[in-house]
């Protein structure tokens, strides 16, 4: 079998769509069970179904659930914190002794910018620090 025919095959077999209630949700969560019991490495045609199947089930969740945002200072102190991370640990990337405190402290906001520099001392995604924001990926131009 060609491995296109086992994403269509998965598709025509499993139906996915945007769920509209409970329901819903739970078959499709059913079936990504279902994909990680059967104890076989996913192929790419099947992993490429469980990652479009987790979009929807997300997307639901978002919706139905929302998470509350957490103010990026609160989760950056609470990051910091969980992994034993102390304010001297962000100075040279983030910025002098005197502007990590300042951070830290609330005298100075967290931007985009800064976001990012937190996020990769505490090896999380910038967006775990600002949700609302829609971070870019930056390209460069070929000269």
């Amino acid at each position: 079998m060609k491995t296109s025919d086992i994403y269509k095959d998965l598709l025509l077999k499993h139906r996915p769509t945007i769920p509209a209630d409970k329901t819903a949700h739970a078959r499709l969560v059913q079936i990504l069970e279902s994909m990680q019991r059967d104890g076989h490495t996913l192929s790419a045609e099947e992993l490429r179904f469980s990652e479009m199947v987790t979009v929807l089930v997300l997307e639901y969740e978002r919706k139905v659930c929302p998470m509350p945002v957490v103010p990026a200072l609160e989760m950056v102190k609470y990051l910091a914190a969980e992994k034993g991370l102390r304010q001297a640990d962000f100075i040279g990337t983030v910025g002098s002794r005197s502007y990590v405190n300042q951070i830290f402290t609330g005298r100075r906001n967290i931007t985009p910018g800064v976001a990012q520099k937190l996020a990769k001392v505490l090896r999380v995604s910038p967006e775990t620090l600002l949700p609302n924001y829609a971070f870019r990926l930056r390209t460069t131009e070929a000269a």
